[in-house]
């Protein structure tokens, strides 16, 4: 991406980016609201299907499943680079930029949250981040 100078795919992938991952945390949200009472409580996936009365076979096949996404993902993620042209690798790269740099900063750090999170420091640090990353390429 940055060898190539391009900002205008890296812009678009990334706002579509952040985008997604703000839909599917508001659809996470709202999920969570909608379910049991305990549903604030974090436990690990099979703990969570076996409290919900799911058999230990089935429970070891969902999360085979579910990590088989995973090297599925990672399949279509190699032809996809191999087989695009390279303004769209440029967009599903920023995209996925995005995608980690939101799963780190709202995910994995939640706990370090001293304040409650604002849809306005979201997209506050979103930005930032992009101009430090367009300007880098227009260097």
């Amino acid at each position: 991406m940055i060898r190539r100078h391009e900002p205008v795919q890296v812009i678009v992938g990334f706002a579509i980016g952040v985008a997604a991952m703000l839909a599917v945390k508001a659809w996470s949200t709202r999920l969570d609201r909608a379910g049991t009472a305990d549903s604030g409580r974090r436990s690990r996936v099979a703990a969570e299907l076996g409290q919900a009365g799911v058999g230990a076979v089935r429970a070891l096949a969902l999360i085979a499943g579910l990590s088989l996404l995973i090297v599925a993902g990672t399949l279509c993620g190699l032809v996809a680079v191999r087989l695009l042209p390279e303004p769209l690798v440029e967009v599903a790269l920023s995209f996925g930029i995005a995608a980690l740099l939101f799963l780190v900063t709202e995910q994995l750090l939640v706990e370090a949250h001293e304040v409650k999170e604002t849809l306005a420091a979201t997209a506050a640090f979103f930005v930032g981040f992009l101009a430090f990353l367009v300007i880098g390429m227009l260097e």
